[in-house]
């Protein structure tokens, strides 16, 4: 019986030994031909990163701003520098669903934005927060994906883009603020319904303007309201409307800057839902 075995096995060994030196013969000729050819037909060699994108929550109602994290990890041993981590080198992808065609939609940003350089120690983290005014413009489900180039090791820019994981929301039926459809900014409208809720007692808007924040591409909502409480003379008093995510604030202001817009009030026509900008444009806490 071993006799039978010896001789079974024995050509069977012979095989294996063959394979192998074959398998090892071949992969020294591919080691050799990358050397020498510089590697160009080899599959792109996995980037010394990992970016991720979260939410702020997970359902969003029609019109309320959407507020992204994303975060780069630096996985290689040295360190990476990152010039620019805004929208100059993230790109910013929202569909409908995964069968959806991707939309490019830019983030809130300033067009005062200075550069932001980042260095990322090995195993460290970085990472900023995006608003955006025009991915919850319907109901339904819907994807927000990212992609980052520009990182740069060792002295050298690495031309491989990298793509984060999408991210899925909802938008529901009910609406939370009523936007314009290419700005993205807050309506005249909405903007003036939100000053009257914001003030202590009954007040109507008699001047609503959208005053542009300097050379920045930011803009705000000025709202003029005329107030009436009970037991108390009528007064007037003014707050800020942010477009972009509807928050409201008193503006301090002098008796003669109110005088002032109670008299371009009276001499401008009211009404209108006319929105000049049409690129959304502010910074938002994003450092």
């Amino acid at each position: 019986m071993d006799a039978c075995n010896r001789r079974a096995t024995g050509p069977f060994r012979s095989r294996e030994r063959l394979w192998l030196l074959h398998v090892v013969a071949c992969s020294l000729l591919a080691l050799a031909q990358a050397v020498l050819l510089g590697c160009n037909w080899c599959p792109a060699a996995a980037p010394p990163m990992d970016m991720t994108v979260s939410l702020d929550r997970e359902q969003y109602d029609i019109g309320q701003p959407l507020v992204a994290t994303v975060r780069l990890e630096n996985h290689a041993r040295r360190q990476m520098d990152v010039p620019r981590f805004d929208q100059r080198a993230l790109r910013f992808f929202y569909m409908a669903s995964e069968l959806g065609a991707p939309l490019l939609r830019e983030p809130v940003h300033s067009l005062a934005l200075q550069d932001d350089p980042r260095h990322i120690a090995p195993g460290e983290t970085t990472e900023r927060r995006f608003l955006f005014t025009r991915v919850t413009e319907e109901p339904g489900q819907f994807l927000l994906a990212v992609s980052f180039k520009g990182a740069v090791l060792k002295g050298k820019l690495l031309e491989q883009e990298i793509f984060a994981k999408p991210v899925k929301y909802r938008v529901t039926e009910r609406v939370a603020l009523r936007r314009d459809s290419v700005s993205g900014l807050v309506l005249k409208t909405q903007a003036a319904e939100l000053a009257c809720r914001h003030a202590a007692g009954k007040a109507t808007a008699s001047r609503v303007v959208l005053v542009p924040l300097g050379e920045t591409g930011v803009y705000t909502w000025v709202v003029l309201l005329h107030v009436e409480e009970p037991g108390r003379q009528a007064r007037s008093c003014a707050v800020q409307v942010n477009p972009y995510t509807g928050r409201v604030d008193t503006l301090e202001m002098s008796s003669g800057e109110l005088a002032a817009l109670e008299a371009s009030a009276a001499q401008s026509p009211a009404g209108g839902d006319g929105i000049s900008p049409r690129r959304p444009q502010a910074q938002e806490d994003g450092k």
